[in-house]
């Protein structure tokens, strides 16, 4: 039996740049709750969380201890026996998830989810979670209007994330061990 997906054929996973990451994240217009919403989304994808564990944030797993954003992060591939595990978030995350909450009035509603569809006409954030399709449609735009010709997707910009963070984690260790040497 031939059945068809609903959701897009998946692209070739493509490294993206962090100066291209950069770039879709200066294009985001941030006057509108569209724009805070994708910036939070992107920056989420660049810190390391996975697709499906974002879409099924509540806004009751963000934490606020000492000052500092935590996220509870619901991920079944990591988190085998333990139903979720915490994360601190850095400085732009943060900055971006209290924006978009400020904005969306999300508080309210502390048990739906964190990332909801935005009607387009009225541009106001809905009670419907934003569906994995949009979350395509929302990046692929993006990369566009920066200029990437490459179908990138959520993975992309995770995976380039992380490897920038790994390659931070070297840096710093080689300069730990050259200090260590002298």
């Amino acid at each position: 039996m031939n059945r068809q997906s609903p959701l897009p054929e998946r692209p070739i996973k493509v490294l993206v740049p962090p100066a291209k990451v950069s770039e879709i994240l200066a294009g985001i217009d941030l006057s509108t709750h569209r724009g805070r919403r994708t910036r939070a989304m992107i920056l989420m994808s660049y810190s390391g969380v996975r697709q499906g564990a974002a879409l099924r944030t509540r806004v009751e797993d963000l934490i606020t201890r000492k000052g500092r954003l935590w996220l509870r992060v619901r991920d079944q591939k990591v988190c085998m026996r333990e139903e979720y595990f915490e994360m601190k978030c850095n400085r732009s995350l943060a900055q971006a998830m209290r924006a978009y909450i400020d904005c969306a009035g999300l508080l309210s509603d502390p048990t739906g989810p964190l990332f909801r569809a935005v009607n387009p006409q009225t541009d106001e954030i809905t009670s419907r979670p934003i569906s994995i399709r949009e979350v395509h449609t929302m990046i692929r735009c993006r990369a566009r209007e920066a200029g990437i010709e490459a179908e990138i997707n959520w993975a992309s910009i995770r995976k380039s994330g992380l490897s920038a963070y790994q390659m931070l984690y070297y840096v710093a260790r080689d300069r730990v061990r050259e200090q260590e040497a002298q």
